[in-house]
């Protein structure tokens, strides 16, 4: 990627050429090799996906360590989590932390691989997260969480475990998971609103599975 927009970009160009440069003169001193058409190949240029996701890495590890200054400097916080499956079906559980300083902030703290979605296992990953990232739990004054039964369940949810970490903890509802709430129930009561988000929902199907047809056709055809 870096080379193709280097083709675009002058003074990207000029420090790859140069890299690739540098790095041929000793390869050729130490007999080691040579690049390969088209890329620097084995050549030590820095960059490859190996050396970027490093970059990336400690970039993300700057961030998060600027933001974890700011939360310790906060009298307190609260903490909003959710969960969802990525592309490879793996549940991750995203932590926001809220905040207020000069102004009131809302920062991504992590993503977190989640095995277990029972309330305790979730209270158990956030406990870890604050403990490894230097932030004291018991500065968390609230939590946000949808209504699923593993959040707010008043005994075994995670609103509850977490009340047993700092019991002045307050569980407040997300707003656009109770507004969604409402107009299920709203769109349950009118026979209109079934038909039309059925309807929707139908198109949704049809464009998303659609190819599956055409590609089955196509398979027929060559057979």
């Amino acid at each position: 990627m870096l080379i193709l927009i280097s083709k675009f970009d002058p003074l990207l160009k000029h420090h790859i050429d140069d890299a690739v440069m540098k790095s041929e003169k000793v390869c050729k001193k130490c007999n080691s090799g040579s690049a390969s058409v088209g890329r620097p190949g084995n050549l030590l240029t820095m960059l490859s996906k190996t050396t970027a996701d490093y970059i990336i890495e400690s970039i993300g590890q700057l961030i998060r360590k600027t933001i974890v200054d700011d939360i310790n400097k906060a009298l307190f916080f609260t903490i909003q989590i959710d969960s969802t499956q990525n592309v490879n079906v793996h549940d991750q559980l995203c932590v926001i932390i809220r905040y207020v300083t000069d102004s009131v902030n809302e920062r991504l703290l992590a993503f977190i691989k989640c095995t277990s979605g029972t309330g305790q296992d979730l209270c158990l990953l956030v406990r870890r997260l604050l403990e490894n990232s230097g932030i004291d739990i018991k500065k968390c004054i609230g939590s946000s969480t949808d209504s699923a039964s593993n959040m707010r369940g008043e005994y075994k949810g995670f609103s509850a475990w977490l009340k047993k970490e700092v019991p002045e903890a307050l569980h407040v509802w997300c707003h656009a998971h109770v507004l969604n709430l409402v107009m299920t129930d709203v769109t349950k009561m009118c026979v209109d609103g079934i038909i039309f988000f059925g309807l929707l929902n139908a198109i949704a199907v049809f464009v998303r599975e659609s190819y599956l047809i055409v590609i089955h056709k196509y398979h027929s055809v060559i057979l």
